[in-house]
């Protein structure tokens, strides 16, 4: 019998919690901070294990679906949670390596079934279906440089994990502009009707907060290292844009969300996930940008608050959406990958 798979974006749950974890450490709540990243090893590990066994079970780790494009973008969340815990694991620059190694295999994985999955769509129909969690191909791309940004600390190979610190982080924006712009003309198209209005939209604004944190840690590390004089000067600024910019979307989704509730009442749905991760990314890259807000007139009380308080919401958001889960998968247990000893064949 051929299971299910797991849901492409099932690694969402690692992604939200993680990057909650890292915002609980950057304003100081260590006991939250280690709770959630112990939290999101463990489901790291979880689904890892459930993608072996459904490999050796069933032939497939992933589950089927009518879309290819929009399975292989969402895929790459894989990509972004092994990126988060590796930075939850900053200490351990072993466990960053091998987890940061993870998410570059699967990047390189991913990129040309993507593609490839993209050029057998019509030409005109490319972007058919755009939606918010699409862009987690960009927030995965700006995850690796994150990774390479913090693994400079270790002294070794610096030039070269810069470059591909640097490298990734301006694909990433790239990315983020060539899949924002069919997502927000979708939505745009539909006048706000509430079947575009997903969860996931949010997105839009986690996008531009992990380009942000992505380009404060590579500032930093360039800064650190001294390998590229000049460079912190000539991009300090662009992080700091990049954050008005994310700000600058909170009141619009927030607008789309009041709407949302407006038509159909809250349940919890696994694109939730895609709505806690891009708060706790604001919050992360709100703390994060506070050393080069120093240098570029942006007062680091102010930015220091904004990371408190998105904190919180995010927090609280994250308790939501996992109270929702959990008392959905009490409800219905999710199908497993495998056929217990002694049930009948389906």
């Amino acid at each position: 019998m051929r299971g299910p798979g797991l849901p492409a974006d099932a690694f969402a749950v690692v992604m939200a919690t993680g990057i909650v974890s890292i915002a609980a450490r950057d304003t100081d709540h260590a006991v939250v901070s280690t709770v959630l990243a112990v939290t999101a090893s463990g489901a790291l590990g979880a689904l890892a294990l459930w993608s072996a066994i459904s490999v050796a079970t069933t032939g497939r780790a992933i589950a089927a679906g009518p879309d290819p494009l929009a399975r292989s973008l969402l895929l790459f969340s894989a990509v972004a949670a092994c990126d988060v815990v590796a930075a939850c694991s900053r200490s351990d620059d072993v466990v960053s390596v091998v987890l940061g190694a993870v998410a570059v295999v699967l990047w390189l994985v991913l990129v040309p079934r993507t593609l490839a999955a993209l050029r057998s769509r019509p030409r005109g129909a490319r972007a058919d279906g755009a939606r918010g969690g699409w862009l987690l191909a960009a927030v995965a791309t700006e995850s690796l440089a994150l990774t390479a940004a913090q693994l400079t600390g270790a002294g070794v190979l610096v030039p070269v994990l810069l470059g591909v610190a640097l490298a990734c982080w301006v694909l990433g924006l790239a990315v983020y502009l060539v899949i924002a712009v069919p997502v927000v003309r979708r939505v745009v198209a539909a006048r706000g009707g509430v079947e575009v209005l997903g969860p996931d939209l949010w997105v839009l604004m986690g996008g531009l907060a992990i380009a942000t944190l992505a380009g404060s840690g590579v500032v930093a590390a360039t800064r650190a290292s001294g390998a590229l004089p000049g460079l912190p000067e000539m991009l300090g600024p662009a992080p700091v844009g990049l954050w008005v910019l994310g700000t600058m979307w909170i009141p619009v989704l927030v607008a789309m969300e009041i709407r949302r509730r407006r038509r159909a009442a809250w349940h919890y749905e696994r694109a939730r996930w895609a709505t806690v991760f891009p708060l706790g990314m604001y919050s992360a890259a709100s703390s994060g940008l506070t050393s080069v807000g120093e240098t570029t007139g942006v007062l680091p009380s102010v930015l220091r608050d904004t990371g408190h308080v998105a904190f919180w919401v995010a927090l609280v958001s994250w308790c939501l959406v996992t109270t929702g889960f959990l008392r959905q998968s009490w409800r219905r247990p999710p199908s497993l990958p495998w056929r217990p000893v002694g049930s009948r064949p389906g």
